[in-house]
């Protein structure tokens, strides 16, 4: 309800995106398929940026296969890290002008890190040791760890680019 009052107190009560929001948020926590929206609903379209693009210096090598999927992976996450998900893939859909769903960017931070497999002999790891499924703490700090190995690859391979 936070996020819902910051944006009330600069956008108003009436905002088309808290009813938007809300209308979500009733979605979720109903069985109902979702009603289309209102013409008054619609989602304004944030316009693409015109300036140009910085070119890559190295491209990635998408090794995942370009077939149909036919597999489902699940992701357990609390309700303010689906929120927090959920915003970041909007921001980046808005960012490259079009809409990004959850499993098009989980698709692509795997193709980075299958990218990453030349270089992980080279990167120390540090030894890791996962804690029970009940622990919270634990698995948050086990979770923290990795996420830092991780960004020592991406490092290490942003130094190989140049």
């Amino acid at each position: 309800m936070a996020k819902r009052d910051a944006i009330a107190d600069v956008l108003g009560d009436e905002s088309p995106i808290l009813t938007s929001l809300a209308r979500e948020a009733t979605m979720l926590s109903s069985s109902q398929p979702p009603q289309p929206l209102a013409k008054e609903e619609s989602r304004v379209e944030t316009p693409r940026p015109s300036r140009p693009r910085k070119q890559a210096t190295r491209r990635l090598q998408n090794r995942l296969p370009v077939t149909q999927s036919s597999k489902t992976k699940r992701l357990l996450v609390s309700s303010e890290e689906e929120d927090m998900i959920d915003d970041l893939s909007r921001r980046i859909g808005r960012r490259v002008g079009t809409k990004v769903q959850f499993s098009q960017v989980t698709r692509a931070m795997w193709a980075l890190l299958l990218d990453t497999e030349d270089v992980m002999d080279r990167v120390s790891a540090p030894p890791l040791r996962r804690p029970a499924n009940g622990s919270e703490d634990g698995m948050a700090e086990f979770e923290a760890d990795l996420s830092n190995y991780l960004l020592d690859l991406f490092q290490a391979i942003k130094k190989q680019s140049r």
